[in-house]
């Protein structure tokens, strides 16, 4: 496993460093806010000189900071003026009564939808094209109107990590806020009782849904040693540069999984509804942990087998894990051995980590897969 320079390990790791050093330096440049723009295009022409092999450090991100801080910053105020506008007038609106409000507020999100979609690419056509403010705005609506539907799913995409874990992190506040009451053993508190206690008394306790998750969760185990099997036999066989950088991506993200649960059971949300063993007493329930470790492994397992496998074998593994997932998120309501809010709290953080190894998968793939800028 002789490591060089030149080996895909290597160059992962490398960019690995590098992209923590391009973040670091945006954040620490956005730190006054109003030097947002300047600091975004100074993060776009660096992770381009890193798309290129070119030097990516401090030295050049300063340089392009100082390059399009005029511009930059005229466009990002340009920009935060309108998104204050249209923020003020919606909630000027939200608390009006008068005919044809709904209307008025739709045209606001219609109005807010567009400035998003425009903000996505005003700073690339500046650091692309290096225009006037006037030419990049221009320029950057047509190219919204034209592409629109290709506008909207990457705006989504690029959204939707960062969305999912919002929603986990306030579906989080509300189960310790929302509706809290003393409906678990012991006395125990838990958020939107109301909801909770509904699903309890309708499903009740279930021994067999609870075996069953149990089972689907060693599944979820034997999945992931599965494929850290393969990375170790392509180690053997090749070296470490003859690993699939995704492989990588994966142990990374099994990683990320693992912190989580870890992080759950330390920092305790809410407890079980039952006792399942009396020395032990109460256990910590919020997020379901079954729940996560499932649709993580094996969602994780079904955006990787999905670009690999030929149908008809495609769809007949892809459904088999769908359906897997499913029956882990059934039995673990069913088994009445956590809340609803955990089930759901769940489901959200494992869409969220998903959700953002499919992104860093993406990024692997077009950095390791791909030709690479000026090479044959």
């Amino acid at each position: 496993m002789k490591l060089t320079p030149d080996s895909k390990f290597m160059q992962l790791c490398t960019s690995v460093v590098a992209l923590f050093k391009i973040n670091f330096l945006w954040l620490l440049c956005s730190a006054p806010l109003v030097t947002l723009g300047a600091s975004t295009c100074a993060m776009l022409s660096a992770l381009t000189a890193l798309r290129r092999e070119e030097d990516c450090g401090a030295k050049a991100f300063f340089g392009a900071f100082r390059r399009y801080f005029g511009k930059a910053t005229m466009l990002w105020l340009l920009m935060a003026f309108a998104g204050a506008v249209l923020a003020l007038d919606y909630r000027l609106v939200a608390y009006m009564d008068f005919p044809g409000r709904m209307a008025v507020i739709v045209l606001i999100c219609f109005c807010i939808l567009a400035l998003v979609l425009v903000a996505g690419l005003i700073f690339p056509l500046l650091v692309r094209y290096s225009g006037t403010v006037r030419d990049t705005v221009v320029n950057a609506v047509l190219l919204s109107i034209a592409h629109l539907p290709k506008m909207l799913l990457v705006t989504a995409m690029n959204l939707l990590p960062a969305l999912l874990l919002a929603l986990f992190v306030l579906w989080t506040i509300g189960v310790k806020t929302i509706d809290v009451a003393a409906i678990g053993p012991e006395g125990s508190s838990v958020g939107f009782s109301t909801l909770n206690a509904a699903v309890r008394d309708a499903v009740g306790r279930s021994d067999t849904a609870y075996k069953l998750s149990k089972y689907l969760g060693y599944v979820s185990l034997l999945t992931a040693a599965g494929f850290m099997c393969l990375a170790l036999a392509q180690a053997l066989r090749h070296g470490l540069r003859g690993v699939e950088p995704s492989l990588y991506v994966l142990a990374a993200y099994y990683a990320a999984v693992l912190a989580c649960y870890l992080f759950f059971e330390k920092f305790i949300v809410n407890y079980r509804p039952v006792i399942l063993d009396a020395a032990e007493g109460l256990a910590a329930s919020y997020p379901s942990s079954h729940t996560l470790l499932a649709l993580s492994i094996l969602g994780a397992a079904m955006l990787r087998l999905r670009r690999r496998l030929q149908p008809p074998t495609r769809g007949i593994v892809v459904a088999a894990l769908g359906a897997l997932m499913l029956a882990a998120v059934l039995s673990r309501v069913l088994s009445g051995v956590h809340w609803a809010s955990d089930i759901i709290g769940s489901v959200l953080l494992s869409a969220a980590l998903l959700a953002a190894y499919q992104a860093a998968v993406d990024w692997a793939e077009r950095c390791f897969y791909r030709p690479r800028h000026g090479k044959k």
